[in-house]
């Protein structure tokens, strides 16, 4: 009786240690599991963070409080950030903070100027793609591309479109130039066909001027040609007058020299 107690006491001793061999195998694998996927998320993280330094363009993902999950070299660069703003967990207004005050948002820098501009991202789309156009005080023109998460949060890119858009700026003016070129062609034409009606209106009247004159001129020359004709006619007739009183006065003479015989 006391040997099977024994036995049996012996043999649920065997039991908790088995169980309890199994309980810490099983933990010693829980650990081991959640160490590799940790270095497993780690390696993956580093990877997604080492592709993201690839792109040409910055790339920031915020939480729903927002607060920075990550960001590539590229984004940080592009706003000159230091390196505690880098790091996950920066809150998004100090980062916005840091742009303002730096200069690099406008020439104001003050924290007025900070609030305005949280304010002005604070309206955008909380559930649609929202895109804007900001131009840094040092020249360069940035498109941000923002894109809400579900849950809450954000990710966006950020582009140094400067180039391009100095590209379409000199397409815009070379546009405009040749428009005003044309404008100006247009009414270089326009004022040549106008010269070109005035020269020829002036040019027949010239001609109608001349024909007149030469009529003019040949009916001078006849009115000229009657009155030396006339003239000549009455020179000949003061000749006849006067050849012709000599005639008379002998002829007068010799008749009273009749009466008188």
């Amino acid at each position: 009786m006391l040997f099977a107690l024994n036995y049996l006491t012996e043999d649920a001793d065997w039991h908790l240690i088995l169980i309890a061999i199994f309980a810490l195998t099983f933990l010693g694998i829980s650990i081991l599991a959640a160490v590799m996927m940790r270095r497993c998320l780690s390696n993956q993280s580093a990877q997604t963070i080492a592709a993201l330094n690839y792109m040409p363009l910055g790339f920031c993902m915020f939480d729903a409080n927002k607060r920075l999950v990550l960001c590539n070299d590229g984004y940080a660069e592009m706003y000159r950030l230091p390196p505690e703003l880098r790091t996950a967990g920066a809150t998004h207004d100090a980062i916005i903070g840091h742009r303002v005050l730096s200069g690099l948002m406008g020439k104001e820098k003050t924290d007025s100027a900070v609030k305005q501009k949280l304010a002005a991202l604070g309206a955008l789309s909380g559930t649609k793609i929202s895109r804007r156009i900001d131009t840094l005080t040092d020249g360069r023109v940035i498109c941000v591309t923002r894109g809400p998460m579900a849950g809450g949060g954000w990710v966006a890119t950020h582009e140094d479109v400067t180039e391009r858009y100095k590209l379409e700026e000199q397409r815009s003016s070379m546009a405009a130039e040749e428009s005003r070129r044309a404008s100006i062609d247009a009414a270089i034409s326009s004022f040549r066909k106008r010269v070109e009606t005035v020269l020829e209106i002036v040019n027949d009247s010239a001609r109608t001027m001349k024909s007149t004159a030469t009529d003019l001129s040949g009916a001078s020359e006849q009115t000229s040609q009657r009155a030396n004709g006339m003239v000549q006619a009455s020179n000949e007739a003061s000749i006849n007058v006067a050849n012709a009183e000599p005639a008379n006065c002998r002829a007068d003479q010799s008749s009273r020299s009749k009466r008188n015989d």
